[in-house]
């Protein structure tokens, strides 16, 4: 009885893992398949391409040791960095001659192992950002129990320069290891707001208000990545909840609104270029799918189905223009007849199309092949 007991165990274990494996390899394979968009560059493997990439040792060759030596961890969440620091308060920093309140940057620490890293500092230097870049050389101590900073547990695989306790004189006859390690420097302007789930009122409130504040937050940030994406070139593709400083407003009663969203975290591998800007419609379908694919987690934890569309990018773009303030296919529209509805959605579609010629959609791709 026992057998059949842990048998019917090990049977129901392996039906789940199954499960979960097959949810995980279509989610992959949808997620593969919304970034394989025509208008979207990538390089023969796949990879993004980005600006600025392949000059880590020009770009992070100042150093700036001794102005970092007071930086406190932030957040250490990103896969490809060391950390997010900010200074004490009351300390300053010195850019180009000037003092600037600690408490208005932000210093975030690149491993270097990545020839990719260098792209972050030419896309926040692009968008007005970035205030000073260089790197940080920090000696690491290892076999020891002292603590490391601005790592406990640095890269493996990092550049760095070795040594020993035996090879500086040492006779303490421990094993210790020394290396001093280089980081990427970036300095740059602090961006005001919290992810939502940082928030400490964030688990106490309902699960239609955190929805809510999250619909709010997608409708605000699909305008500025599409405006992002118009004025550089450039799409911003890491749409996870973690990159994405939300304002709060909160009244009297302790009600907490939906204020502005900002993004964070401009580095690879969440940019790429594009050889075009696609229309409206195409990037709402895009926007949806990548952020549904970032979210899966939290969605699921929330109990929440995949997030629809508030309301179509295009269709938002047309009435905020026309100052109708309504939807293409408003009910208002209904009884005016096969013909005049279908003259009215024409002169509407041209109306947009005026619109989008007022930016400049000239891209340095727009002659590669799609």
């Amino acid at each position: 009885m026992l057998f059949g007991n842990t048998l019917q165990l090990v049977v129901g274990f392996l039906f789940v893992t199954s499960i979960y494996a097959n949810s995980d390899t279509e989610r992959n394979a949808k997620f593969k398949a919304n970034m394989n968009r025509p208008w979207i560059v990538k390089d023969i493997l796949g990879h993004p391409i980005c600006p600025g990439s392949h000059q880590n040792e020009e770009v992070y060759k100042k150093d700036l040791s001794d102005k970092l030596h007071d930086i406190k961890l932030l957040s250490n969440v990103g896969k490809n960095s060391e950390g997010v620091y900010t200074f004490p308060p009351g300390v300053d920093y010195e850019i180009n001659g000037k003092k600037v309140p600690g408490d208005s940057l932000v210093v975030k620490l690149l491993d270097m192992t990545s020839e990719y890293d260098s792209c972050e500092a030419e896309i926040l230097h692009r968008i007005g950002s970035l205030r000073d870049h260089g790197k940080l050389e920090k000696e690491a101590n290892f076999g020891s129990d002292a603590e490391d900073s601005p790592s406990s547990s640095p890269p493996s695989d990092k550049k760095s320069k070795h040594g020993s306790a035996s090879d500086s004189g040492s006779d303490s006859g421990s094993d210790l290891s020394v290396e001093m390690l280089d980081y990427g420097v970036l300095v740059m302007n602090k961006v005001k707001g919290n992810p939502l789930s940082q928030y400490e009122w964030w688990e106490q409130i309902s699960k239609p208000q955190k929805k809510e504040l999250v619909e709010k937050t997608l409708v605000d940030i699909e305008n500025k990545v599409y405006d992002f994406l118009k004025s550089q070139h450039l799409l911003y593709a890491d749409l996870n909840l973690d990159n994405i400083l939300v304002e709060i407003e909160t009244d009297v009663h302790g009600i907490h609104s939906f204020k502005e969203a900002h993004l964070v975290d401009f580095g690879f591998p969440g940019i790429f270029s594009v050889r075009r800007i696609p229309e409206p419609e195409e990037f709402d379908s895009w926007f949806y799918k990548q952020f549904n694919y970032y979210s899966y987690d939290i969605c699921n934890a929330q109990g929440w189905s995949e997030f629809p569309r508030p309301r179509t990018f295009a269709q938002q773009l047309l009435a905020e223009s026309s100052g109708a303030g309504k939807r293409p296919s408003d009910p208002g529209d209904a009884g005016t007849g096969g013909t005049e509805q279908a003259k009215k959605q024409r002169q509407r579609r041209r109306k947009l199309r005026m619109i989008l010629e007022d930016y400049s959609f000239g891209t340095p791709y727009a002659n590669t092949s799609e």
